[in-house]
């Protein structure tokens, strides 16, 4: 018995230590960044693809919009993107659709 309790307080002990010095990981969709197409020069941009998101009907039209925007910077990460230009939204009784660009951007960070 005194050796289960043992083991189970170093077990513990292990998780604490080991969870606490681990990194977190980064959200690279809260890094993405949605742009105009003036700063696409000024942050010497390059365009990826063109990307569609769908935010499904959801109790309010801004749950929408937030879903389609998450979608859609999710597919910017997915292209190797870290910027996107909206060129066009969508409202309807299916749901928010946000169209637009992924573009990579080398001077991102240094501005934002």
């Amino acid at each position: 018995m005194k050796q289960n309790m043992k083991n189970i307080l170093i077990t513990s002990f292990m998780f604490l230590l080991f969870g606490c010095i681990s990194t977190q990981p980064i959200d690279t969709v809260s890094q993405v960044k949605i742009i105009n197409f003036e700063q696409t020069k000024d942050l010497n941009c390059k365009e990826i693809d063109s990307i569609d998101a769908f935010g499904k009907k959801s109790m309010t039209a801004d749950a929408d919009r937030r879903n389609a925007l998450t979608e859609f910077k999710n597919k910017i990460v997915e292209k190797g993107g870290n910027a996107g230009i909206i060129s066009n939204q969508l409202s309807s009784k299916a749901g928010f659709k946000i169209s637009g660009y992924a573009w990579n951007c080398e001077n991102l960070n240094e501005r934002f």
